[in-house]
């Protein structure tokens, strides 16, 4: 092990731990409108970076308007390449089981904490707006893991400011540029897609998703997400109060988890009172009826 590694932490740099954690979750969670112009530099910084031409960037309001009309790209990880590398440069200078330690508590309690905000929500919700056609984009790009993201921006944030770790400063001013100053970010081989911040975040007690009678997540645009504790819910039923759900909807709707919720939030009483002698649910050998 070489002497000049770091191996083991003052109490003031343990200290300010939770500090970059907070950081870095609230920009994740921000609502305020993308800085168009640091994003656009940022965006290009990384193009030259990676020995690419300066791509055309475009800014929509939100990714289904973006995606929406943008199917027949060549999608490419390259954020991907910075991370790598800085990842390199912070480890190389860390003894292993400190790296550890930071990483356990810096990065992966933000990706724990961020986990599937986007991806079980937003994903789903487009995945029903826009089609399978999110399968072929969800593979060949990085945006949608962006919680892994915002953990990185968290380390590395750390490793430079308080561990005073040297490093490429281009590097990071790219890194940091593009998850400080954008939403989530589509790259292609010439083109680049930027897509705002919501304008509305609902959660839970449990930081999930959630919001009665209007969206989770709501885009300038108007384009929303309706959730309820962290289940994505067609609009027909987010739009609506959960006491003036219709015990009707029932009869139509196919998906398991959302019945549940809908018997739960509905209640018996009031099934009853609106359906008698139907059928509800079924599972193997189990029959759930209403009758008066």
């Amino acid at each position: 092990m070489s002497e000049n590694k770091i191996t083991k932490l003052t109490p003031e740099q343990q200290a300010l731990i939770p500090f970059y954690r907070e950081k870095w979750k609230k920009i994740a969670l921000s609502t305020e409108s993308i800085d168009k112009e640091r994003a656009a530099e940022a965006v290009e910084l990384l193009y030259y970076l990676i020995c690419k031409e300066k791509p055309k960037i475009l800014f929509y309001e939100s990714p289904y308007q973006a995606l929406n009309q943008s199917f027949n790209k060549e999608w490419g990880g390259y954020i991907g390449f910075l991370d790598d590398y800085l990842q390199n440069q912070f480890r190389n200078q860390i003894e292993s089981s400190l790296w550890r330690t930071i990483w356990e508590e810096l990065n992966d309690k933000i990706v724990n904490e961020l986990w599937g905000i986007w991806k079980l929500n937003l994903f789903i919700q487009l995945e029903r707006d826009i089609g399978n056609q999110m399968e072929l984009i969800e593979e060949y790009t990085d945006s949608f893991d962006i919680e892994f993201y915002y953990g990185f921006s968290c380390l590395f944030d750390y490793c430079i400011s308080v561990l005073n770790c040297p490093h490429i400063p281009r590097y990071w001013q790219a890194f940091q540029g593009i998850f400080a100053n954008c939403g989530l970010i589509f790259c292609a081989d010439t083109e680049v897609l930027i897509c705002n911040r919501p304008t509305q975040l609902h959660f839970d007690n449990r930081n999930l998703f959630h919001a009665e009678g209007k969206p989770a997540i709501e885009f300038a645009d108007g384009y929303s997400v309706y959730a309820h504790h962290g289940i994505t819910l067609p609009e027909l039923y987010g739009k609506h109060h959960p006491q003036q759900w219709q015990a009707l909807w029932l009869l139509q709707e196919r998906n398991v988890e959302l019945r549940k919720i809908l018997i739960k939030e509905i209640g018996y009483s009031r099934i009853v009172e609106e359906l008698k002698d139907v059928e509800l649910d079924s599972y193997q050998e189990y029959t759930y009826t209403v009758s008066v």
